[in-house]
């Protein structure tokens, strides 16, 4: 991917004699729908299969930066198929939440196209393809899932959304700024005392009960020798054990 150019998917052929000359596909390829533009991100998320069931890998290449008429960062994904020669921009698809019956609409950040995935998901023999869309929903996400057959990606008729997943818009700036709320919550939890701060320890080794109950008062222990004899300091339990 380039991003300074708008991106672009490079196919490194095999040959008998090693890796080959990459061909170099992107939105200014010819048959390639769609304008190389900054930011699109072209080829951002790469996945082949077969789509078309034509024994030849097609590209599924994701451009979530794409705009799509005057709606920035709506996204796309864009099937690039397979031929005798390898892929070409020949018969591409560019797919959005505006073609066809996908659900949904194309919104300012959907990046429609962040995932793309091409897998045999009803076991037809043909790759379906699977696009995410983070951005969707105010950064909820999403999944669409569309089938693919062999004409293509179909986008007509219903169209599956797998995961669709609705945030609370907002929760996430405020998670990133500092909630004040929260933030007096967790300091009143840091200051709250711990229950086990009341539970009296047990007197350390170097400590004896008095012999005489003036010695320490009416509960306490005296320190057996040293400077702690000394300063006769007593350590109140608050109850004697």
């Amino acid at each position: 991917m380039d991003t300074d150019r708008g991106g672009q998917v490079r196919v490194y052929p095999g040959t008998a004699s090693g890796i080959g000359a990459a061909t170099v596909l992107d939105q200014d390829t010819g048959g390639v729908p769609g304008t190389e533009e900054r930011g699109d991100a072209f080829g951002g998320s790469v996945a082949t299969g077969d789509v078309n069931g034509d024994g030849r890998a097609d590209i599924a290449g994701g451009a979530p930066g794409e705009a799509i008429g005057t709606v920035t960062g709506a996204g796309a994904a864009t099937v690039l198929y397979g031929g005798p020669g390898g892929a070409t921009g020949s018969g591409a698809q560019q797919i959005s939440e505006d073609v066809g019956d996908v659900t949904g609409h194309a919104e300012e950040n959907d990046l429609f196209g962040s995932q793309v995935s091409l897998a045999d998901l009803n076991g037809d023999g043909k790759a379906d393809l699977s696009v995410g869309a983070r951005g969707e929903n105010d950064g909820g996400g999403a999944l669409y899932m569309l089938t693919g057959g062999a004409s293509g990606v179909s986008t007509t008729g219903r169209q599956d959304v797998l995961l669709q997943h609705a945030r609370r818009p907002g929760t996430r700036r405020r998670a990133r700024r500092g909630d004040p709320a929260l933030t007096r919550r967790r300091a009143a939890r840091r200051l709250r005392p711990s229950r086990a701060a009341h539970v009296p320890a047990p007197p350390p080794a170097r400590w004896r009960r008095p012999s005489s109950r003036d010695d320490a008062g009416p509960c306490g222990y005296e320190a057996r020798s040293g400077a702690d004899s000394r300063e006769r300091r007593r350590w109140s339990l608050g109850a004697m054990p």
